[in-house]
């Protein structure tokens, strides 16, 4: 039997966690490819810090906002195994009724409900599996960005300005006219032949 036949066989069921395998692993990707820029979140999170309200209060909002689609990771790692074990009842149910139906003569009467009852709770745990464990990694990245973020902040005594990760400010240097400074080095080109001419009369 090839996969396609399982699915099948496991029904609505198995199609349904197929789709929520899919939306999981879209997000789960999209996570993978933003969180690990540690240093590039926390200066977005120190850039957006104001120091007129409660620093760390705003630390644990922005990094709230890192937290958008876990939610879904971990509903989808709670609901396979219950859509796994759904399908277990219903596969049980469909034996009993054809046991009721044609009696207990022929065992594979009952194979077709057992098939869909372990289909469908195989396919639960492959679901739940790597949704719990992304969910948790990228939990666990999450509280380390807070944890260093407050300790950086709080460190240098709520002064953002110390802060290695906030964008360096740069001071905009004016520079004088080419032809300003060219006058000025001419005119103190003749300051100094001036200059050394009276030392020589000195000396004559």
């Amino acid at each position: 039997m090839d996969l396609m036949s399982y699915i099948d066989k496991g029904g609505v069921i198995v199609y349904i966690l197929i789709l929520l395998n899919i939306i999981g692993f879209t997000i789960i990707l999209w996570k993978f490819f933003t969180l690990p820029r540690k240093n590039k979140i926390l200066i977005n999170i120190t850039n957006k810090i104001n120091t007129n309200n409660s620093i760390p209060a705003q630390i644990e909002y922005e990094v709230k906002k890192l937290e958008a689609g876990l939610t879904v990771i971990k509903n989808i790692a709670i609901i396979s195994p219950l859509l796994g074990l759904l399908g277990t009842v219903i596969g049980v149910y469909i034996s009993f009724e054809e046991i009721t139906a044609k009696g207990l003569g022929d065992p594979t009467i009952f194979s077709n409900g057992i098939g869909i009852a372990l289909i469908t709770t195989i396919a639960g745990i492959i679901v739940a599996i790597p949704h719990q464990i992304a969910y948790n990694h990228f939990i666990a990245m999450i509280d380390k960005i807070e944890l260093k973020a407050k300790k950086e902040i709080v460190g240098n005594n709520y002064d953002l300005s110390h802060s290695s990760y906030k964008d360096p400010v740069y001071e905009e240097v004016q520079y004088d006219d080419p032809k300003d400074i060219l006058e000025t080095l001419s005119n103190l080109e003749n300051d100094i032949q001036t200059e050394l001419s009276k030392i020589k009369s000195l000396y004559q």
